[in-house]
């Protein structure tokens, strides 16, 4: 995207614009036009006067807080006739102090505002992955797109004043924080208001915070050795001599750059999280358990980040190149890089089925420790996410599509949590039966099928 901001000027894009008043409108693609002098700041101020516009990344690289509870690309003003004059306010700093973009974070943009457009990439395919890898289970990472107002399956909030989280109702923090009208909150009837809360970090929680701190990771180490960003280049030959007959060459994805820039945007804030509420750690004793609560749920998000970029750093794979007359291979080039997000997806999935609660007790014993492999953790237990409940951040089950030739999570058994299934017939329509007549046309015919597909009662 930054290439073809440079290069001319227009780019293509399917946004989501979310109004000031939380009002979401689907736009499709639009055509933006770069004014010459807004080339180079092109693709960090995109859509910031006009629309706010939410990237689904926030659930990690916005540690799901609101200081950090959405990265927002700012915005190319249509007006060509008003470009960058001096003395106009940093787009990192209007989107520290309009979007909530924390410090660290905002420090770091200016200093790499071309690996800005990367984060957003990264937010998008973080989502994407994740709908991907659970779409056949119970829990299908649908709320993910709902940000910046995230469902309680991703935040879940409630008073350390009250005790007993059970009693109160659960939105989402932006919501809550905004006092937003309850259809804003996923049709929640009620926005209370609470001085004092804190976050559970769930199961679900933790695999996208693990998938977000992948994707940024994996997207910054690509785009290094795609030649966009000015702070890194190629990965470094392997130091291991060629294993066969090759020779190292190419270009690599620089992990090594993909791990520092994520962790430095990411982990930092949690550790400034963390630093913070030990130096407030006074006051009564409802205040100081709500202040190490906080401090459990950023050991237990900075664990999971590490894993994260830990799956991406293993899953770095020696790929290859022959040269030679009509493929003979005379000759191989081989580099380091990885494969398609979707893999380490699915391998942080296996982390996501053997996740491990923990106690307050294993957090501070190991806590600034890089503890056990890459079984990610969690805080608190998860609904079966069985029935719709809102509250819990539950969407339900009802009306999923379901198999009954298997017994993996997408079965009709397991999908439909006991209450059984219906059987719909369905028409697909689709050309068939194509030929290739003469030099300049081809002719099908309309074929019908009906097939037979099961949903959840």
């Amino acid at each position: 995207m930054v290439q073809q901001l440079r290069d001319h000027g227009t780019f293509n894009f399917k946004l989501t614009i979310v109004a000031v008043i939380g009002q979401k409108e689907e736009v499709g693609f639009s055509k933006l036009v770069v004014h010459p002098t807004l080339k180079e700041y092109g693709h960090i101020h995109t859509m910031l006067t006009k629309y706010r516009v939410w990237s689904p990344l926030i659930v990690h690289v916005v540690s799901l807080q609101h200081s950090n509870l959405h990265w927002n690309l700012s915005s190319v003003n249509n007006n060509p006739g008003r470009g960058i004059r001096s003395g106009t306010r940093s787009p990192c700093g209007i989107a520290r102090r309009r979007f909530g973009l924390a410090k660290l974070q905002a420090k770091l943009c200016r200093s790499t505002m071309e690996a800005m457009p990367h984060v957003q990439k990264a937010a998008t395919v973080a989502a994407e992955t994740c709908q991907t890898v659970f779409q056949d289970r119970r829990w299908n990472c649908s709320s993910i797109v709902t940000a910046p107002y995230l469902t309680p399956d991703l935040t879940r909030v409630c008073t350390a004043m009250m005790g007993d989280s059970s009693s109160v109702t659960v939105v989402g923090q932006r919501s809550l924080k905004k006092g937003l009208e309850a259809e804003l909150t996923m049709g929640i009837p009620e926005i209370p208001r609470l001085r004092n809360i804190y976050k559970e970090t769930t199961r679900e929680q933790a695999y996208v915070y693990a998938i977000s701190s992948a994707a940024l990771t994996y997207t910054m180490a690509r785009a290094c050795a795609s030649g966009t960003l000015y702070h890194c280049t190629c990965a470094s030959k392997p130091n291991e001599p060629p294993n066969g007959n090759f020779q190292w060459g190419g270009c690599g994805d620089n992990i090594y750059w993909g791990v520092y820039f994520a962790k430095r945007f990411i982990d930092n804030v949690e550790k400034l999280n963390f630093d913070k509420t030990r130096k407030r750690r006074r006051g009564n004793f409802e205040e100081k358990k709500n202040l190490l609560l906080r401090e459990e749920i950023a050991a237990v998000n900075l664990h999971n980040n590490r894993v994260g970029r830990k799956v991406v750093k293993e899953n770095l794979r020696t790929q290859c190149k022959c040269h030679g007359v009509s493929g003979s291979c005379n000759i191989k080039t081989c580099w380091k890089g990885l494969p398609p997000l979707i893999d380490i997806g699915q391998r942080l999935l296996r982390q996501y089925t053997n996740a491990k609660e923990v106690s307050r007790s294993y957090i501070e014993g190991n806590f600034g420790k890089k503890t056990g492999g890459e079984q990610l953790l969690f805080l608190s237990k998860s609904p079966d996410y069985c029935t719709k409940d809102m509250k819990l951040g539950s969407f339900g089950t009802a009306g999923r599509k379901c198999n009954v030739t298997t017994e993996g999570p997408d079965s009709c058994r397991q999908l439909c949590c006991g209450r059984g299934y219906r059987t719909l017939v369905e028409e697909k329509i689709e050309r068939c039966q194509c030929k290739y007549y003469n030099c300049c046309y081809v002719k099908c015919n309309i074929c019908r099928t009906m097939t037979q597909v099961y949903e959840c009662s």
